[in-house]
């Protein structure tokens, strides 16, 4: 949406497929109502140098939409999915009030101390003419003050007990029901970290809520940043930026958010040395590429290591002898 004038216009891009091009056509409506979609309105009026529809010699959209995995329950016939907090926003308005009476506790709970009127003193406001009256926190000195009895002179500490424990416990009790309601385990978010933090490892290895959730939603991800990629590789071809040809893209998380590299690697030497991993599939996963560069990365380590004497790349140890001596394998 834009504004020019007293109008707001929004504009409107529908992408379909005709053969082997992909067809835009642009749609601009005006309103002087915010809120409200208006009438539609020739392009030229906000974009006067914009066609009304172009195409693209390419097969993948110029656009791409990541859906949640959460179940959308919203009546509607468009299949677009949720927010992850489309469903918890009362409990997110629950939590703004909690934290608002948390900070507010400790405005209404400063120290306060009841004193006797005879300890109160007087000031001309020189800008207002208006008498005042105050009582001097810091004054030392001895005063002499009327007073029929000891207790008129007593001063009273009124200051209430912050109600701290209440607030975090009523704080961490509304986000045990946020992480519910957007997919994570109880207690992955916690107003105090009474139980500690939990590394990403943990998180994995206990194959809880919060492990699932971030598969379900990274295998939508990753398809989302494939699209994306191929339609950006797409039109960098039409434009002459790349040359012309075939290409895979390949999305691969970098797993030390979950495990660190050495223990990474480590795990998949076990793996292939106990023969349950092929050492393709370990350069894969390591070198976060696909197999055909796992496969060449595979053959320069083996003639490498035929060069060297320690393997000739059919699990044959070859050391070699003296000037003259034959080689022992």
């Amino acid at each position: 949406m834009s504004a020019k004038g007293k109008f707001y216009y929004t504009l409107f891009e529908k992408h379909s497929v005709k053969g082997d091009n992909i067809l835009v056509e642009c749609f601009l409506f005006r309103s002087s109502d915010p809120n409200a979609l208006g009438d539609r309105v020739p392009l030229s009026v906000l974009y006067p140098d914009m066609a009304d529809t172009f195409t693209y010699a390419m097969d993948t959209p110029l656009f791409q939409y990541f859906k949640t995995d959460f179940p959308s329950n919203i009546p509607t016939e468009l299949p677009l999915g949720i927010s992850c907090f489309a469903n918890c926003e009362d409990t997110l308005k629950a939590l703004d009030v909690a934290f608002d009476s948390f900070a507010r506790e400790f405005v209404l709970g400063k120290k306060r101390i009841i004193v006797p009127s005879s300890c109160i003193r007087t000031v001309v406001n020189p800008e207002t003419g208006k008498t005042e009256r105050y009582f001097d926190a810091d004054d030392e000195v001895y005063q002499a003050l009327k007073c029929d009895e000891d207790k008129d002179l007593k001063i009273t500490d009124n200051t209430v007990e912050l109600r701290i424990s209440e607030h975090v416990d009523g704080i961490n009790a509304l986000l045990n029901i946020l992480c519910f309601q957007v997919g994570l385990s109880p207690g992955s978010l916690s107003f105090d970290k009474a139980g500690g933090v939990k590394t990403a490892t943990e998180v994995v290895s206990e194959e809880n809520k919060t492990a699932v959730t971030i598969r379900c939603q990274k295998n939508l991800l990753v398809e989302f940043i494939e699209e994306m990629c191929r339609a950006v590789l797409r039109l960098a071809m039409i434009t002459g930026e790349v040359p012309n040809g075939d290409f895979e893209v390949t999305v691969a998380f970098k797993d030390s958010v979950v495990i660190d590299d050495n223990t990474l690697i480590q795990n998949n030497i076990n793996l292939v040395a106990a023969g349950l991993k092929s050492k393709v599939s370990a350069i894969m996963e390591v070198m976060k590429c696909d197999e055909e560069a796992a496969k060449r990365e595979l053959e320069r380590i083996n003639a490498e290591s035929a060069v060297l004497g320690v393997s000739d790349g059919d699990g044959f140890v070859t050391s070699g002898g003296d000037a003259g001596d034959e080689g022992t394998v």
